[in-house]
C-alpha cells in the first residue's frame, strides 16, 4: 500500500510540472513583442571564447543562420560576420604618437606583425626611432636593422616621402589622435608633473627623451638656466603666452604637439598650410585612429587586417597614475586652442573621417560589435590566454631577407636630434652624447666592451 502510494506521488507530481511548463510558454509567447528597428541582433551570444583554430577557410563553421531585424549577421562568436575575402596588408607602419592610446595600438600592430611573420624595426635607443625628434631617418634604427624593412611601430616623427619609399607600397600605414585638451592634461602629467625634482630626472633609467623638457626651464623663477619642479598646470598656462621660446629645445611640446608628431610645421597656424597639410595625411595613412572611439576603430581595424579579433586585444599599457583634474578658466582654454590651433583642426578632420568610415561599416553593425570587442577586452583583461591566438600556416614572407648588423652611429644620431631641439642636459641623452652607458637595454650593443 504504501509502495502504491509512493508511486502516485511521483506521477502526480510529474504531471503538475509539465502542466506548469506548457502554461508558461503559452503566456511568454502571448507576450513577445513585434519586431523593431535598431535591435539588438537576435542571436546575442555572450562572449565565452575558447580562441581554438579559427575553423574553415570558408567560415561556414563560424556563421549562424539566424538574421537579425536590422540585418546585422551575427557569427557563433557574438561579432558580426565578416568578409571572407579579406587580403591582409603587406607591411605594417604604425606612427606611435605620445599619449594617445597609443601604447595599447602598439600592440594590436605587433600582433599583426606576429601573425602574419613580418620582422619589425627597433629603437636604437630608448623607445624612439628614426632620430626623433628630428623627421624620421631609416638610419636611425636600432640593430639589426632590415634594408627593406616590412614593419615599424615606434615613436617617430613622421616623414612621409622617406617612409612611403622604405616599406612595402602595399603597407598599412596607422596612427592615432587624442582631443587636444585632453591630450594636453595628460602629455603635462607626463613629461613634467610627475617629476617631483630635478634629481629625479637625472637619475631616471634610460630617461632618453629629457623628462620635464622645456616646462622645467620655462618654469624656472629665475632667468639663470635653472630648472623648477612642481609647479601646477594652472600656473603654466597663466604664464605660457610670456615663457614660451619656440627656439628651446622640446618647444614642440608646448605647441601644436600632435601636429609635430604628424610632420608637420608646428609653428604655423595658418588654416589653409594645415588643410593641405591634412589632405596628404589622409592619403598617407590607410586608418587614423581616435582616441575617444576606441573600440570603434580597432572594429575597422580589424577588418583591414584580416586578424582574427583576440588578436585586436592588447592589455593597457603606459596608463597615468590618477591625478587632480581642475577644470581650465576661459582664458586659459583660449589659450590652449592658440597655442594648440594645428592639433584642433586636425582632430575636427579625423573625426570626420572616421565618422564616415563608421556609416560606410553600419552605425547598427559598429554599435554591436564594439560592444562585443568591450566585452571581450574585460574577459581577457581577467583571462589573458582567452586572448591568444596561432599564426596560420603559411609561408613566411621574411625568410632569407637581409639584415643590417652594424651599430648606429651614436654621434650622428645625437647631432640629428641636437639639429631638431632635442637635447638636454641631463638623462640618456646627456650620457649617450658624452660616449656613456645609457641604462637603455639597448647598451649591450652601443657599448659591446663593457
Amino acid at each position: 500500500m504504501n509502495s502504491a502510494k509512493f508511486y502516485f506521488s511521483i506521477i502526480y507530481t510529474s504531471v503538475l510540472f509539465l502542466l506548469s511548463l506548457y502554461l508558461v510558454n503559452s503566456r511568454e509567447a502571448e507576450g513577445k513583442p513585434g519586431p523593431s528597428k535598431n535591435t539588438s541582433p537576435k542571436v546575442d551570444y555572450i562572449l565565452n571564447y575558447d580562441y581554438g583554430e579559427l575553423g574553415n577557410a570558408d567560415g561556414e563553421d563560424d556563421i549562424d543562420d539566424s538574421v537579425a531585424e536590422d540585418g546585422i549577421r551575427v557569427g557563433k562568436d557574438g561579432f558580426s560576420i565578416q568578409d571572407s575575402s579579406c587580403t591582409p596588408p603587406g607591411g605594417m607602419v604604425f606612427l606611435k604618437k605620445h599619449k594617445s592610446a597609443s601604447s595599447t595600438l602598439q600592440t594590436v600592430a605587433k600582433n599583426f606583425c606576429r601573425y602574419y611573420s613580418m620582422p619589425g624595426e627597433s629603437p636604437p635607443v630608448g623607445s624612439v626611432s628614426g632620430g626623433y625628434p628630428g623627421p624620421f631617418q631609416p638610419e636611425f634604427l636600432g640593430s639589426p636593422r632590415h634594408p627593406k624593412p616590412y614593419a615599424i611601430s615606434t615613436h617617430q616623427v613622421f616623414n612621409l616621402e622617406v617612409e612611403k619609399a622604405i616599406f612595402p607600397e602595399n603597407a598599412f600605414f596607422l596612427t592615432s589622435v587624442r582631443e587636444p585638451l585632453s591630450l594636453f592634461r595628460s602629455m603635462f602629467e607626463y613629461f613634467y608633473r610627475r617629476w617631483d625634482s630635478e634629481a629625479a630626472v637625472r637619475n631616471r633609467k634610460c630617461g632618453f627623451t629629457c623628462w620635464g623638457a622645456p616646462y622645467a626651464h620655462w618654469l624656472a623663477e629665475e632667468a639663470d638656466g635653472g630648472v623648477r619642479f612642481g609647479a601646477e598646470i594652472s600656473e603654466y598656462l597663466d604664464r605660457l603666452p610670456k615663457i614660451f621660446n619656440k627656439s628651446a629645445p622640446w618647444a614642440f611640446r608646448a605647441k601644436n604637439f600632435q601636429a609635430f608628431e604628424l610632420g608637420l610645421d608646428w609653428t604655423r597656424d595658418d588654416k589653409k598650410y594645415v588643410s593641405g597639410k591634412l589632405n596628404e595625411l589622409a592619403k598617407a595613412f590607410d586608418l587614423v585612429v581616435l582616441s575617444e572611439y576606441y573600440y570603434e576603430s580597432l572594429v575597422l581595424l580589424r577588418e583591414r587586417l584580416c586578424l582574427p579579433w583576440q588578436a585586436m586585444y592588447a592589455r593597457s599599457r603606459m596608463v597615468s597614475k590618477p591625478y587632480t583634474k581642475e577644470p581650465f578658466t576661459s582664458s586659459q582654454s583660449n589659450t590652449l586652442k592658440k597655442f594648440y590651433a594645428q592639433d584642433f583642426q586636425i582632430y575636427k578632420y579625423f573625426n570626420q573621417t572616421l565618422q564616415k568610415k563608421i556609416t560606410t561599416y553600419g552605425r547598427a553593425r559598429m554599435s554591436h560589435d564594439a560592444r562585443k570587442l568591450r566585452q571581450m577586452y574585460a574577459l581577457c583583461d581577467k583571462q589573458p590566454k582567452r586572448c591568444s591566438f596561432s599564426r596560420p600556416q603559411a609561408a613566411k614572407m621574411t625568410k632569407g631577407e637581409p639584415v643590417d648588423n652594424s651599430v648606429v652611429n651614436t654621434s650622428a644620431l645625437v647631432e640629428y636630434m641636437e639639429a631638431h631641439q632635442g637635447s638636454c642636459e641631463w638623462g640618456a641623452f646627456a650620457k649617450l652624447k658624452a660616449n656613456e652607458p645609457t641604462g637603455c637595454g639597448q647598451d649591450e650593443i652601443l657599448f659591446p666592451n663593457l
